[in-house]
């Protein structure tokens, strides 16, 4: 990955922590593939935002819940914007 940019920023608040999120676009002259660490996450890989929304639609994969007020937040600052980030 040669060049990472910040689209987008949040912190989180919550009862029990604060969460912070990002969305980075990256820009890769070659191939590039994630790594990931075994004991901080259970899985990992590039989604579409559209495959992104039919996981969280379908129930299928189980998100934590400051996980899911971050992706609500980041819906309500592209209304704001009137554009999508990804």
């Amino acid at each position: 990955l040669h060049r990472l940019y910040a689209e987008y920023q949040v912190v989180v608040k919550t009862p029990l922590n604060n969460v912070f999120a990002a969305i980075y676009r990256g820009v890769a002259f070659t191939g590039f593939e994630p790594q990931f660490r075994d004991e901080e996450i259970q899985w990992g890989d590039w989604l579409t935002r559209a495959e992104l929304e039919e996981k969280l639609a379908s129930k299928e994969w189980e998100f934590v819940p400051d996980g899911l007020q971050a992706w609500e937040a980041l819906k309500e600052y592209e209304k704001m914007e009137k554009r999508s980030l990804f």
